[in-house]
């Protein structure tokens, strides 16, 4: 996920067939770098959940190039000898900076939703939102839509309707989302 000033990463590595990768996120500006995150998987690995782990790069400038580099160390399983694996590099360009309104009102059997934003650069051309059950061990997916924005002046506005989940406890997701390009996204509430 990329805002204007943060990145984060999300994984899903497979733990049944290397048991010791340590992973090394690092990354750069102007070919400094900026950060270098590290996760050990022995230590990841009885706490994950189904998201696998996650992590962010914080406090960064908007509308700014930064290259990530991704490399993992692990045994061979096969040869017992100690390998380190190193992925192409990425190009992630951060956001510009935007602002948004969100006004939830509550019905008996639904709610609606108005998202406004202000958004110069067009990050954004849709509003989302995702239904889940609250279980014990993870949220389930019920239900979701995504919604185009009317432009209004500076602001561009999405109104839409999430119906209530009366049996089920239940959290709604609500974000902002770019058409083309998956990672530029925001949850808002």
């Amino acid at each position: 996920q990329v805002s204007n000033n943060q990145i984060t990463i999300s994984t899903y590595p497979d733990f049944s067939f290397l048991q010791d990768t340590v992973y090394e996120f690092k990354l750069k500006k102007d070919g400094l770098t900026v950060s270098t995150q590290y996760v050990d998987q022995k230590r990841v690995e009885g706490s994950l959940s189904h998201y696998g782990f996650e992590f962010s790069f914080t406090g960064l400038k908007s509308n700014t190039k930064y290259i990530l580099e991704v490399k993992a160390t692990y045994t061979n399983p096969y040869t017992l000898a100690k390998e380190t694996l190193v992925l192409e590099p990425t190009e992630i360009i951060t956001l510009y900076a935007f602002t948004y309104q969100i006004e939830v009102i509550d019905y008996d059997t639904y709610y609606e939703v108005s998202v406004s934003v202000t958004d110069p650069n067009h990050n954004f051309q849709l509003a989302y939102y995702y239904l889940y059950e609250v279980q014990d061990q993870f949220d389930m997916y019920i239900s979701g839509g995504e919604y185009g924005f009317t432009p209004n002046g500076n602001q561009k506005t999405a109104t839409f309707i999430i119906d209530k989940q009366a049996a089920v406890p239940f959290e709604i997701e609500i974000g902002l989302r770019n058409e083309a390009n998956s990672i530029y996204y925001s949850i808002i509430k």
